[in-house]
């Protein structure tokens, strides 16, 4: 029972990166389309970021006039993947 249950869990888990990885597609997709109708207006203002995790230590960058905004989300981001790290450490082992 406890072998179902765990392999129930890794189901749902991954099914849940699957849609998290489809979203971030769309959302890049709708994005690019957005910047690519703004830059025939010509008005374009450019912000970015990037989150790396190596092990447990996260790094990020932005740039661009929004980047205060993103370094939060990419924070968040970071936070909660680790915490969502040692959780499922913890019920692994």
């Amino acid at each position: 029972m406890e072998r179902y249950e765990k392999s129930n869990t890794i189901a749902k888990l991954l099914g849940l990166g699957i849609l998290l990885i489809i979203i971030g597609f769309a959302l890049i997709f709708i994005s690019t389309a957005l910047a690519a109708l703004q830059q025939q207006q010509g008005n374009v203002n450019v912000s970015g970021g990037v989150l790396v995790v190596f092990g447990f230590i996260p790094i990020g960058f932005a740039f661009g006039p929004h980047s205060d905004i993103i370094m939060i989300i990419l924070l968040i981001l970071a936070l909660a993947i680790m915490i969502l790290g040692f959780i499922l450490r913890k019920v692994h082992v």
